[in-house]
């Protein structure tokens, strides 16, 4: 599937985002003995970061299959000029 638009720009963009927040120069930032809720910090760090990037990747594909079906039903997309004409 070629992705166009915006589509790409938010797969560059998570993409590029995620490796910057799993680069051992960032991880080092938050390897500390601190604990929250009983648990190290950089644990929290790697887990949250992590299901982070799973939530946006699910987001993006969300929007992309609503997109897919609006095309399939035939309904108008935000992209569309004028008024939709119903077929005769």
């Amino acid at each position: 599937m070629i992705r166009t638009g915006r589509k790409k720009e938010w797969s560059i963009l998570l993409f590029v985002a995620s490796l910057i927040l799993f680069l051992p120069p960032v991880l080092k930032i938050f390897d500390r003995a601190d604990l929250f809720f009983n648990i190290p910090l950089s644990y929290m760090y790697f887990f949250g970061v992590w299901a982070l990037v799973i939530l946006f990747t699910a987001l993006g594909a969300r929007r992309r299959m609503m997109e897919e079906d609006d095309r399939k039903s035939g309904k108008a997309d935000s992209s569309s000029v004028g008024p939709r004409q119903e077929p005769s």
